[in-house]
Order: structure tokens, then C-alpha cells, then sequence
């Protein structure tokens, strides 16, 4: 059973009253979603972004290899922004009804259904992982869709964050920058294998 309050129920009556004869009006009923929070949006630019972005520069893979097509010169990173577009371009259906949103647009619901289908993108194109917020946080949603506070952490836990301490910064010969942890047992470049060339390094 629907109920409005006083306050709706006056505005209406004043919207109908300003209403020209015969004008046809549609009236729509939506379910009402609380805007994403501000943790999460603090965890998709500061684990979701920054994970990726650290995967992509370790493995060498610069603004030349994710866009092959736009002759851009090779050794310039990708940046955040960029990357942010990337995934919108992939993975930003997360409307009701399909629809394309940005961050500003969603819903609680629909962040937490982008942050997902981002792990899932930047794990199966780029090999990727980027770690829960909190193992259980699914678990803690509110009856409304909300994801309660201490469901979200803004930082992955210490025993699953990537580190690359023990890295060192190779160079190929087509000048990408690579990390020796993103290096194969076949010793070859994967930004240079991303595109089609085996370069020994």
C-alpha cells in the first residue's frame, strides 16, 4: 500500500492545478535507491583504480598498448582518468533497465554492481586481481540496497594488497617500463606480447 505524505500530497494538487486543460501528463512511480555512498566511491578510485592502474604500469602496458589503434607513442602511463573510461565503456550497464551510467548517476546498488563487473573485467583482460574491500561486505547490505559503513573499507586487507618491493624496473627495447614480477618464465615483454611482437628482455 502506497502512502504520501502532507508535503507530497499538497505539491501534487498545486501540479495538477497548474495544469492547462486537456494537457496530458504521465505520472511515474519509482522505487526510491539511496545515492552510492561516499565510501564507495572512495573505493572505487582508491582500490579499484589505483590497483589497476599499479597491474598495468608493472606490466609495462602504457597508453600504446590499451589503444593500439591511435598511434600514441609507447612509455606514456595511463591515467586515472583514462582508465575510469575505459571501464565506463565496459562496464557501466548497471542501470535497472540496462542503462549506461557514470559514478555521479548510480545508485548503492548499482556501484556495487559496477565495482564488480570492473574486478571481473580487469582480471579477465588484464590478469588483474583486485581484492575485496572486505571478504563479507555483500553480507552486510541493508534491507534497501544500502551497504552499511563497516561493510566498506577504503584500503584491501594486509594480507591480500599487491606490493611489488621486490620489483625492478626493466626496459624493453620498444621503450615500455616493466616490472620483473610481471615477467614470464618465457622471459618475454607482455606489453610488447599484448600487441603482437615477442621481445626478450
Amino acid at each position: 500500500m502506497l502512502t504520501f505524505s502532507g508535503a507530497d500530497i499538497e505539491r501534487r494538487k498545486r501540479f495538477i492545478a497548474s495544469l492547462k486543460p486537456g494537457q496530458v501528463v504521465v505520472e511515474t512511480l519509482k522505487l526510491y535507491r539511496k545515492p552510492k555512498t561516499d565510501q564507495q566511491v572512495r573505493t572505487i578510485w582508491g582500490l579499484l583504480i589505483e590497483t589497476v592502474k599499479q597491474g598495468l604500469d608493472e606490466m609495462g602496458f602504457d597508453m600504446a598498448v590499451l589503444f593500439p589503434t591511435a598511434q600514441i607513442p609507447p612509455g606514456i602511463p595511463c591515467p586515472r582518468e583514462v582508465l575510469m573510461q575505459v571501464f565506463y565503456a565496459a562496464c557501466n550497464d548497471v542501470g535497472e533497465m540496462g542503462e549506461r551510467k557514470t559514478l555521479s548517476q548510480m545508485n548503492t546498488i548499482e556501484a556495487a554492481t559496477f565495482f564488480d563487473k570492473c574486478r571481473d573485467h580487469a582480471a579477465s583482460v588484464w590478469g588483474i586481481v583486485v581484492p575485496d574491500p572486505d571478504p563479507n561486505w555483500r553480507m552486510k547490505r541493508t534491507d534497501t540496497g544500502d551497504v552499511s559503513p563497516q561493510g566498506q573499507s577504503g584500503t584491501p586487507p594486509a594480507d591480500s594488497a599487491p606490493t611489488s618491493m621486490d620489483n625492478k624496473l626493466l626496459h624493453c627495447p620498444n621503450h615500455h617500463h616493466i616490472y620483473t614480477s610481471s615477467v614470464g618464465p618465457d622471459g618475454l615483454c607482455p606489453a610488447c606480447k599484448a600487441i603482437g611482437k615477442e621481445v626478450r628482455i
